[in-house]
């Protein structure tokens, strides 16, 4: 059992019946490519006086894995690989301007770009992540619904001028359906203080 207070998360698992996330069962990733992952490690309390080390092996990983982190924390580390915490955005194969294009190629933009994914990552995108496209057509969020992404963000929807209608919401298309959508992000290198999972302008929001 390891708890981390900062995220309000208890990881549980027991011999034989697997492991939870706040009651939920979880899984490890199914990805197996070194150069397609995101590798954890730690140093022992005595690394700076000790020559039974693991730095050979980290310099090694390094030059080999998309990048390497310490957390600082063993245990969590190990209850992240058991959660499977991948989560590839953007479900698009490329990032193509979306005013233009027909409603066929958005289709298949998201469809064979969530093919992917699943294929190499073993997880689909749940949101189009759209930073740099000039133009959102008013098709988009059904098209979005009905290939079953439920977000959508993008930062240049105040780029020509005048006000969007609200900065996270219900943004519906014409047949009704519709995703959550940040239409006003901020910049490119903008951070979050909130926990959004627990956000109140979140919670409201059915889709």
């Amino acid at each position: 059992m390891v708890y981390d207070p900062l995220l309000d998360e208890l990881y549980c698992a027991t011999r034989g019946q697997g492991a939870t996330l706040n009651g939920r069962p979880i899984r490890v990733s199914r990805e197996d490519a070194l150069g397609r992952s995101l590798i954890a490690t730690g140093f022992a309390y005595d690394v700076h006086r000790s020559h039974a080390d693991n730095l050979d092996n980290f310099a090694t990983v390094l030059k080999r894995a998309r990048a390497i982190r310490r957390d600082g924390s063993a245990a969590l580390n190990l209850c992240y690989v058991a959660a499977g915490r991948w989560h590839p955005a953007g479900a698009m194969l490329d990032a193509p301007d979306v005013n233009l294009v027909s409603p066929e190629a958005l289709l298949r933009q998201i469809l064979y770009g969530n093919r992917f994914f699943e294929r190499e990552l073993g997880k689909r995108s749940a949101d189009l992540f759209l930073p740099d496209c000039f133009g959102f057509g008013w098709a988009l969020p059904s098209i979005a619904a009905h290939c079953g992404l439920a977000g959508l963000s993008g930062q240049k929807f105040r780029k020509w001028g005048g006000e969007t209608p609200f900065a996270i919401g219900l943004w519906r298309g014409p047949d009704g359906r519709g995703v959550v959508a940040a239409l006003r992000p901020e910049g490119y290198g903008e951070g979050l203080d909130e926990d959004l999972s627990r956000a109140e302008r979140w919670l409201g929001w059915r889709y």
